[in-house]
């Protein structure tokens, strides 16, 4: 792997972790609104890490 290819990786990484870190609750409010039951949002959540 390319060291541009490596860094590249790395920003990704970075950023959707920053992303999903604080999309969290923002998708919860959203999935309940949609009618998601809590047993299947925290499924979602646990499985998404």
């Amino acid at each position: 792997m390319s060291l541009r290819s490596l860094r590249a990786l790395c920003l990704t990484s970075f950023f959707i972790a920053d992303v999903r870190d604080g999309l969290g609750p923002f998708l919860g409010i959203f999935l309940t609104q949609r009618h998601w039951q809590a047993e299947d949002i925290g499924l979602l959540m646990s499985v998404g890490g």
